[in-house]
């Protein structure tokens, strides 16, 4: 199989997403590689976020629990 690369840098993101089948985003001196549009990249970016605010929530509410003394002890 023969694989063609083209990089293309674009602010018009009507225009990249339909062209791209890969995006490719420089962050942090890194190349983090998404199989996707630049707009399903950023939507899966935004989902994972919101998903680890609410586990962090959910773990400070646990910790909260745990420490909190319960009635009737000290």
């Amino acid at each position: 199989m023969n694989y063609n690369t083209l990089v293309i840098t674009s602010h018009d993101q009507v225009f990249l997403d339909r062209l791209s089948e890969q995006t490719i985003c420089l962050r942090e001196q890194r190349l983090d590689y998404f199989d996707g549009t630049p707009t399903v990249m950023q939507t899966v970016e935004a989902e994972e976020r919101v998903h680890k605010e609410k586990v962090v929530s959910a773990m400070d509410k646990k910790r909260e629990h745990v420490r909190l003394p319960r009635q009737g002890q000290s």
